[in-house]
C-alpha cells in the first residue's frame, strides 16, 4: 500500500509542478498562452484578439458575427465592432496557426499595421551606420522582474531534478518489491 501512496503522491507532486509551470508561462506572457490556446481548439471559429489599450497589449478570443466582430474586454463588457464594407483580408493576419485581429480599444475598431509607408528622408548613411552599432553594442541591464524570473526558473529546474530523483528512487523500490514478491 506504501508504493501505491508514493506514486500517488508523486503523481500529484508532477502535476503540481506542471500547473505551475503552465500558468507562470501564461502570467508571462500576459495571459497570452491561455487566449492562444482556446482559439486553437476553437478549430478556426475563434480568432484571436490583440488589444492595443492606452497603458497595455492584451490578448482576447473573439468572433466574427454577421456584422461585425465581437470580444469580450478585460472587464468582461462584451463589445462589437461594427464591420460594413471591409476586406477581412486587410485586417486577417495569421500567426502560429490561428488567425487574428488587431484592435484599438480606444476607438472601438480593428487596425491595421502597414510600415510600409515610413520613408528616411535626409539620412547620413554614416552617422546611421554609427548609431545602429551604439545601439547594437549598449549594454543590457536586468530588471528585477528578470531576476526574479531567473530565480524562479533555477527553482523550477531544482524541483525537477528533486521529482526525477524521488522518482528513480521509488523504482528501485518498485524493482525491489518486484524481486521479493516475484508476481508484480
Amino acid at each position: 500500500m506504501s508504493a501505491l501512496q508514493e506514486i500517488i503522491n508523486y503523481t500529484i507532486v508532477f502535476a503540481g509542478l506542471l500547473s505551475i509551470l503552465f500558468f507562470g508561462l501564461n502570467f508571462l506572457t500576459k495571459g497570452w498562452l491561455l487566449t492562444y490556446l482556446r482559439v486553437k481548439a476553437s478549430q478556426g471559429k475563434k480568432t484571436l484578439a490583440i488589444i492595443h489599450s492606452v497603458t497595455d497589449v492584451y490578448y482576447k478570443a473573439g468572433q466574427f458575427i454577421e456584422d461585425g466582430y465581437k470580444f469580450k474586454d478585460r472587464n468582461g463588457e462584451e463589445k462589437t465592432i461594427p464591420m460594413n464594407d471591409v476586406v477581412y483580408t486587410d485586417f486577417i493576419k495569421h500567426t502560429m496557426g490561428v488567425p487574428y485581429v488587431e484592435i484599438d480599444e480606444q476607438g472601438n475598431k480593428l487596425v491595421k499595421k502597414d510600415f510600409t509607408i515610413i520613408k528616411q528622408v535626409n539620412v547620413d548613411p554614416a552617422r546611421l551606420n554609427s548609431l545602429i552599432l551604439r545601439i547594437k553594442n549598449r549594454p543590457r541591464s536586468v530588471s528585477n522582474f528578470q531576476k526574479g524570473v531567473i530565480i524562479m526558473l533555477i527553482f523550477l529546474i531544482l524541483g525537477v531534478i528533486f521529482v526525477g530523483y524521488k522518482i528513480n528512487l521509488m523504482a528501485e523500490t518498485l524493482t525491489a518489491l518486484k524481486s521479493l514478491s516475484g508476481n508484480i
